[in-house]
């Protein structure tokens, strides 16, 4: 009975110190944030334009898109529709981004939020509502 105490305690022992120790370093970088975000709209196409400031040095974005329900005018589940991995140079300056909207019968919500190498995440934007043109009238 002894030894297997004594084998257990050496056991927690061992399986305790693996792994690395090191205090975490802190994320110095300034918080990401989108700034001079606008939309605009030509006949069926939604534009973003935008800039990414912060984080660290290499930075993308995520775009999740819903639809609004013409009943209750509430959106549905958000669903990621594009996502552009951090790069290089790509803070800081003005990025832009197309959306073909392909039903006129339908309104959708887009919304917007930048990522860092670091995984860190700014705030989503407020949600930006488009809907196609109807051509046909």
């Amino acid at each position: 009975m002894r030894n297997i105490l004594l084998g257990s305690l050496i056991a927690l022992i061992v399986l305790g110190g693996c792994g690395r120790k090191e205090f975490p370093h802190p994320d110095t970088s300034e918080p990401l944030r989108i700034v001079d975000l606008q939309s605009s709209k030509e006949v069926s196409v939604l534009q973003l334009t935008f800039t990414i400031l912060g984080g660290s040095d290499q930075v993308g974005y995520q775009i999740d898109r819903a639809e609004v329900d013409s009943v209750c005018d509430c959106l549905t589940p958000w669903r990621r529709n594009f996502e552009q991995p951090p790069l290089p140079k790509k803070k800081g300056i003005v990025l832009i981004r197309n959306f073909k909207l392909l039903s006129h019968d339908r309104e959708f919500a887009f919304r917007l939020r930048a990522v860092d190498s670091a995984g860190n995440l700014s705030p989503w934007s407020a949600p930006m509502r488009a809907r196609a043109d109807d051509l046909s009238k």
